[in-house]
């Protein structure tokens, strides 16, 4: 039975970089929870309003890693 399904999206850049992942976008269910708890845990967190009227959140960890948080996109 097939419960979870990962999806990774790969963001494809004009210079090589030799340094870790920049950026990785995750979905989940329940987006705000995590960002509340990044906040909660002293994380930088970016938000913002996107032209679709969505909400664009963002946490960047201490290695400088930037992780996009989503609502799940049924549509």
């Amino acid at each position: 039975m097939k419960q979870f399904e990962l999806i990774i999206e790969l963001m494809i850049c004009p210079e090589e970089k030799s340094e870790g992942m920049s950026h990785l976008a995750l979905e989940f269910w329940k987006a705000d929870t995590i960002i509340a708890k990044a906040k909660e845990m002293g994380y930088a967190v970016i938000e913002f309003q996107k032209e679709n009227d969505r909400t664009g959140r963002y946490i960047k960890d201490k290695a400088g890693n930037i992780f996009e948080i989503k609502d799940i996109n049924f549509g």
